[in-house]
């Protein structure tokens, strides 16, 4: 059984701005050897601006989404030149708005609190349209136990989302838990 996870949860819940998710950590570590001063990053989830915070100075830019006020209060506090926090749910057509194409883009929660599954289409259509042409979704695989509140539906299960992912003409591979999604070109 999962957790259960609704956006009105996230909203309120300050837990991420002081601590690395254990599944966002790996992802740290994963991203750690692929960056140069050429990449460019999409954060989904803002949390504890850890991201940020390792990669600043390594990375052209990163720009980070969230629900959570508190959060681009805090990433807004870091002062570091080449971050910028939006206040955005990731589900919103609002998204496609941001201001850069990316070369990853990362979720570690990639289905967390979608209503269905025409949600996760659109927020793969959009997340598709912000890469880079080479450009990668990066998640983890402990993103998908959550289960949605007022929700039937499967997509938190890897099989189901391997199946989307090439119904949208993607490849989805795993390295250990890191899930990476790449558009098929």
């Amino acid at each position: 059984m999962g957790l259960l996870y609704s956006r009105e949860f996230c909203e309120n819940d300050e837990t991420w701005i002081n601590e690395t998710t254990p599944d966002q950590g790996d992802i740290n570590l994963w991203l750690k050897n692929r960056i140069n001063d050429s990449i460019k990053v999409l954060h989904i989830g803002t949390g504890s601006s850890s991201v940020a915070t390792m990669f600043s100075k390594k990375i052209k830019l990163i720009d980070s989404v969230t629900v959570v006020k508190s959060e681009k209060i805090n990433a807004d506090d870091l002062n570091l030149e080449n971050y910028q926090t939006f206040i955005l749910d990731k589900y919103s057509d609002s998204l496609n708005n941001l201001p850069n194409r990316y070369n990853y883009i990362l979720d570690n929660n990639i289905t967390s609190y979608a209503k269905d599954l025409e949600d996760v289409v659109n927020v793969f259509k959009s997340y598709f349209y912000l890469l880079e042409r080479d450009g990668s979704i990066i998640s983890h695989t402990n993103g998908l136990h959550y289960k949605y509140l007022g929700s039937n539906s499967q997509v938190n299960c890897l099989k189901s989302l391997e199946k989307l992912v090439k119904n949208l003409r993607a490849t989805l591979t795993l390295e250990g838990d890191i899930i990476k999604i790449k558009k098929n070109i």
